[in-house]
């Protein structure tokens, strides 16, 4: 073979190596943008980490744990769960309400958000106004959603909000469709006369009802809370739950079990998974397959001995039920193996082109 066409092919590999891993580069970046959609959405559900803070309920019936929630964030002042729905989250309160609609429990910047209280409001009042962000996967406060029948609502309507300073079990008695500007809902003061004009307003508006609270002109309310949520297409409709908070204390919950990649994570305390490290793995799987194409036996065991080292490092030290960062301090080792799986990959190739080079010399010289 000339040296001219030896040169060509050589160049001609290295092309392919660099157009193949440029596409794999664009096929990664491509799904970090779908898996870092769909993480956003998901990860505000309520996790296992974040359930850990949550208030228990001790021998005396009464629930302790608000040190250790004010630990993570000394905003908190309750936590709220209603029954059978996905809402169970941390309650906060900012300097504004405009601090949590994009920062969560962590304080890190999130689009989902977090579950916070009026700025203005406190417990002790009669009335509370807890806001939460409309999630269409049923997350935060998604599920308010389902509330718009009186049958969901007759078999739904309970919840539990435990503060520092009491504890109320919920009955949510209306849910209603009114917008962000209603004074009514969102400037409520208490008195006799105003109980009847919110009465009034609430059959003009209600969605659905329970119970006999708007026959006595809300007059057995004990303490007024209120769930808002953005309306699905309506920048400034919202969709309220009304409920009634009366002291006691809520149903025995079960034991959440710990979920594997969890569990795995925290072999390291992982607070996050790293996109880079990801990338590192799923790179090196892709030489692997590339050694079985070749049919080249002792490159696929160093290569497959190198994803099995990579796979361990990330299961162990990642925890992807975490916020994603683009590396850590793990991602130095990470690209260490995948810069020695390739370049045995390239000495691979060198070597087989060269056995190859040989082969052709020699088949030439017997022909002659």
């Amino acid at each position: 073979m000339k040296k001219s066409q030896k040169i060509a092919l050589k160049i001609d590999n290295a092309l392919m190596i660099i157009v193949r891993y440029s596409a794999l580069l664009v096929l990664l970046i491509c799904a970090y943008i779908v898996f870092d959609t769909f993480h956003t959405a998901n990860n505000a559900f309520v996790s296992y980490d974040l359930l850990k803070y949550k208030p228990a309920e001790d021998a005396r019936g009464t629930f302790n744990g608000f040190d250790k929630l004010l630990l993570l964030n000394k905003d908190s002042v309750g936590w709220l769960t209603v029954y059978d729905t996905n809402i169970d989250y941390p309650v906060l309160r900012g300097r504004d309400n405009f601090e949590y609609a994009n920062k969560d429990i962590y304080g890190d910047s999130s689009l989902t958000g977090a579950i916070y209280l009026d700025s203005e409001g406190d417990f002790k009042d009669f009335s509370s106004i807890i806001y939460g962000h409309h999630m269409e996967n049923g997350a935060m406060f998604g599920d308010i959603d389902k509330y718009v029948s009186d049958d969901f609502l007759a078999k739904h309507h309970d919840g539990f909000l435990r503060t520092p300073d009491g504890n109320y079990r919920l009955t949510i008695f209306a849910a209603i469709s009114t917008d962000a500007y209603e004074d009514m809902i969102y400037r409520y003061n208490d008195s006799n006369e105003n109980r009847k004009e919110l009465a009034e307003f609430i059959r003009k508006h209600a969605i659905c009802t329970y119970g006999d609270y708007l026959d006595k002109e809300l007059s057995g309310l004990n303490k007024l809370v209120m769930l808002s949520t953005c309306e699905s297409g309506d920048t400034f409709g919202r969709m309220v739950l009304l409920c009634d908070a009366v002291p006691g204390t809520g149903r025995i919950e079960k034991e959440e079990e710990v979920p594997l990649l969890t569990a795995l994570g925290h072999l390291t305390e992982s607070s996050h998974w790293a996109f880079l490290n990801l990338i590192c793995m799923i790179t090196i799987i892709f030489l692997v397959i590339d050694s079985i194409r070749k049919k080249v036996l002792l490159t696929f065991i160093i290569e497959g001995v190198t994803l099995l080292v990579s796979f361990i490092i990330f299961i162990f030290t990642e925890n992807v039920t975490k916020p994603v960062v683009m590396y850590d301090k793990f991602t130095p080792l990470m690209l260490l193996i995948l810069v020695a799986a390739f370049v045995y990959e390239v000495i691979a190739i060198k070597r087989a082109d060269k056995i190859k080079d040989e082969t052709s010399s020699e088949d030439s010289q017997n022909r002659k």
